[in-house]
């Protein structure tokens, strides 16, 4: 049997803060970064 350990790195490595200033300033609604990240998630997991 193989055994594997996965991490879950995402918002540890991508500082969502930093983000979170740019979206506000491009699209002027406090929702679309989690819209955004939520969508990045789940693509990475289903490819």
């Amino acid at each position: 049997m193989t055994k594997a350990v996965f991490f879950d790195m995402n918002e540890t490595l991508l500082n969502l803060g930093l983000l979170n200033l740019q979206f506000v300033k491009h699209f002027d609604d406090e929702h679309v970064l989690k819209y955004w990240f939520t969508k990045l998630l789940h693509s990475s997991t289903i490819i």
